[in-house]
């Protein structure tokens, strides 16, 4: 009976293992780089539209200044760029307002405490929206780099596609071995999440959202609500997609590889502190769905590995070759995807762990501590649970 349930539980867990294998090659495929929007021979539309580039920043005094001399170098003829600064004490203001001295296309606004519902960095996004007069909206981050190509090709792409909402994955940056092992491990269950490779399918219910590089048409952010809707939700960039997609506009995902930049965590305890507002968040905050997804990732992930370790006999093929196709996954999405050095995605089985150990810390800090920390700013459950649409 034993020998029976352990053959069961491990042909199916190589069954699940290679058909993702298979998915994911497929997916690889149809997976175009902004990159090679250049060498697609898509026709430049004439006029290009206008764009806003919409940046909260909340102490940022250490990354703004060298994001957004990338953001000035866009070759992009119809540009203006909204920072609202999101009630910084750190000196971001001073930066930005040299910034904007110097360039007129920087418009500076200010926000010092968000009104009740509302999330801070939501409601900068929002105020500056509102100010927006652009066809586009560009939102993104306080601490993103961009190729001087990457929203001339990025609004090129989308007007011959007519895509509504286009999201762009950034290339993050390596930090340390550890804490890119916990980002690959991230980014594998990022996807099972919310299958961004279905976000360009009307049929499917997979949608995609991207904080380093949401471009939305401005017609559709605002027939939406916009930030408004997803006021009190710390997973806004992804809430933003969803939105969109459920309204009906055409949503698409590019991989940002050499076009857009940015290092995500430094290292493990920043990974740590940021994962704290959002892991619970893609839950809805409900204990319930937070055990059924541990129970289900333990027996899609752990599974594999504790089969090849405690089963005998012949039984344990099937749970070998699972564990072997999830080393030839993570190899695939550390090396061609992520580009990852081979010493920080062969660590992927720790990854793994210490991601887990991130979510539960996250889940149990939250509920102990009734609420959300988030940039200097305390948001209770209560609020982060209230349905705004």
């Amino acid at each position: 009976m034993i020998q029976s349930l352990s053959w069961l539980l491990g042909v199916a867990s190589a069954a699940l293992w290679c058909g993702l294998m298979v998915h994911g090659s497929r997916l690889r495929k149809r997976w175009l780089r902004l990159a090679e929007v250049s060498s697609s021979k898509a026709r430049e539309p004439e006029p290009l539209r206008r764009v806003s580039v919409v940046i909260a920043a909340r102490n940022e005094v250490d990354t703004i200044g060298e994001a957004l001399p990338s953001v000035l170098a866009l070759d992009y003829p119809d540009l203006e760029i909204i920072v609202v600064d999101d009630g910084s004490d750190d000196g971001t203001e001073t930066v930005l307002q040299r910034f904007a001295a110097g360039d007129p296309r920087i418009r500076v606004l200010r926000v010092d405490t968000p009104p009740p519902g509302w999330l801070g960095k939501n409601y900068a996004l929002h105020h500056g929206a509102a100010s927006a007069t652009g066809d586009w909206l560009l939102f993104t981050d306080a601490d993103v780099r961009f190729h001087p190509q990457a929203l001339r090709l990025a609004i090129t792409y989308a007007e011959k596609h007519g895509v509504d909402h286009l999201a762009v994955a950034p290339e993050m940056t390596s930090s340390s071995a550890l804490a890119d092992s916990a980002v690959l491990a991230f980014a594998l269950l990022f996807s099972l999440r919310f299958r961004p490779h279905h976000a360009r399918n009307r049929r499917r219910r997979g949608y995609v959202g991207s904080g380093g590089f949401n471009l939305v048409r401005a017609s559709w952010y605002r027939r939406v609500g916009g930030h408004r809707r997803i006021r009190n939700r710390p997973d806004d960039d992804v809430e933003l997609g969803r939105l969109l997609k459920t309204a009906g506009a055409v949503q698409d995902f590019l991989d940002g590889r050499g076009m857009v930049r940015v290092q995500w965590y430094p290292g493990v305890r920043a990974m740590m502190h940021g994962l704290e507002k959002n892991v619970f968040a893609a839950l809805r905050y409900r204990l319930d769905l937070f055990l059924l997804a541990a129970a289900v990732r333990g027996l899609v992930f752990y599974l594999p590995w504790v089969g090849a370790a405690a089963v005998g006999g012949a039984a344990r093929l099937p749970f070998l070759a699972a564990s072997f196709v999830m080393v030839l996954i993570y190899a695939r999405l550390g090396h061609t995807v992520l580009q990852f050095p081979l010493t920080h995605w062969i660590l992927f089985p720790a990854g793994q762990v210490l991601l887990d150990f991130m979510i539960i810390r996250s889940v149990a800090l939250a509920l102990m501590r009734k609420g959300v920390p988030w940039r200097g700013r305390f948001y209770p459950l209560r609020m982060l649970k209230e349905p705004v649409e």
